[in-house]
């Protein structure tokens, strides 16, 4: 199917078009077409800025998971749990 609308587009736009359902694809190519690439048509403009939002913030949790990662493979302390600062009192005791 995106064969054939590809074959439609690039005949009556003249040049090259490059498809792909991002629903499904990779973050990080996901996040490279959002941020290369251009929108031809958008039938839910909502629809279409809710998945850009939702694939930016995965990308971001992506990249502060793979930072944890690095800072834990080099023994960095602060490679722990950011979700509550240490100078927090702790709230079991």
């Amino acid at each position: 199917m995106l064969g054939e609308l590809r074959t439609e587009l690039e005949d009556e736009l003249g040049h090259a078009v490059d498809l792909a359902d991002l629903r499904g694809a990779a973050t990080t190519f996901a996040i490279e077409v959002i941020h290369t690439g251009r929108r031809v048509l958008t039938c839910d403009h909502y629809a279409a800025d809710t998945f850009e939002m939702l694939t930016l913030s995965a990308y971001q949790r992506l990249n502060y998971q793979r930072a944890r990662q690095e800072l834990a493979a080099a023994g960095d302390s602060f490679a722990g749990d950011f979700t509550r600062p240490n100078w927090l009192p702790d709230s079991s005791a």
